[in-house]
């Protein structure tokens, strides 16, 4: 079951409208029509913290770990970071499609390639950081 899927069940079983749950949470009523269609995933975890919250339902009810991935990389990096982590996990989907390797260690192998993700992330957020080495310029006398 995809995230629209399970969000639109979790509404339902609240008997909320789109728009009622827009209130409630303070998510934009666009944003939740955009999820439930499928149109749009989320790329800001809080956001979807507070829909949860609303709903009251947890997260993971909501997200499956690929989807709080992403999720997650938007929040961290924008959207960039959320388009750059849903291919990653295109590309992982791809490698192990045929491949025969155990559900436990397709598990480690992918926490792992997170964690390494993140830390790659975090390096070169503060390695290319512009405004990092900026000097102050000096006042101009007049």
């Amino acid at each position: 079951m995809s995230f629209a899927d399970r969000l639109k069940a979790a509404r339902k079983e609240k008997n909320m409208l789109q728009q009622e749950l827009a209130e409630a949470s303070g998510v934009a009523y666009r944003t939740i029509q955009n999820w439930e269609s499928g149109s749009r995933r989320p790329s800001n975890f809080a956001k979807v913290e507070l829909v949860a919250a609303a709903l009251g339902v947890s997260t993971s009810e909501l997200l499956d770990d690929n989807e709080s991935f992403i999720a997650e990389a938007g929040e961290k990096y924008g959207s960039k970071g959320a388009k750059d982590a849903e291919g990653l996990l295109m590309e992982m989907r791809a490698l192990f499609t045929n491949g025969e390797m155990k559900d436990d260690d397709m598990d480690a192998f992918m926490r792992a390639l997170q964690e390494t993700y993140w830390e790659i992330k975090e390096h070169n957020k503060q390695k290319f950081d512009p405004n990092k080495n900026i000097k102050p310029r000096a006042s101009k006398k007049q």
